[in-house]
């Protein structure tokens, strides 16, 4: 096993590319042994109703994405993890859940959002800034995926 890969967050504009450029990275790094997983905050959510049915969940999901060195989590949509999950009694978001698991390499996430999201939640939450790499376009279907740091090992 080699080294945990670097969580980034793509922002730019809506249009500029950050999903397609995800995709083709994605497409690009299967070869290398490395393997997507993608899921919105609306994905991990779905289907709960009961208290305490979100973090059962994202244990499971921590479980088996740090199990198998080499996953890497798309999420589109990446600011709605900051305020998913919040509620009366826990005023802590998924992203706060995962920030630990985050910080020590145990999972990687990729992910998009918009620049007026990106300013928001690391007012809200500046380790943000430290925890991920983030990468701002204008344009990012003339990004060359080489330009994306790939030196992370399954």
């Amino acid at each position: 096993t080699g080294a945990p890969c670097r969580s980034v967050i793509l922002t730019g504009d809506a249009g500029v590319g950050k999903t397609t450029y995800i995709r083709a990275l994605a497409k690009q790094l299967a070869g290398k042994g490395l393997m997507f997983f993608e899921a919105s905050a609306a994905d991990i959510i779905a289907g709960q109703s009961y208290l305490g049915e979100l973090e059962k969940r994202l244990l499971e999901i921590i479980k088996n994405l740090g199990r198998t060195r080499g996953v890497i989590w798309f999420v589109p949509g990446f600011h709605e993890l900051m305020y998913t999950g919040r509620h009366r009694y826990n005023p802590a978001g998924i992203l706060d859940m995962l920030m630990p698991y985050i910080d020590s390499g145990a999972i990687t996430i990729v992910g998009e959002v918009r620049p007026a999201s990106l300013e928001q939640i690391t007012r809200e939450n500046p380790r943000i800034k430290t925890t991920f790499d983030i990468i701002h376009g204008k344009n990012f279907t003339d990004m060359s995926i080489n330009d994306f740091s790939t030196d992370c090992k399954p």
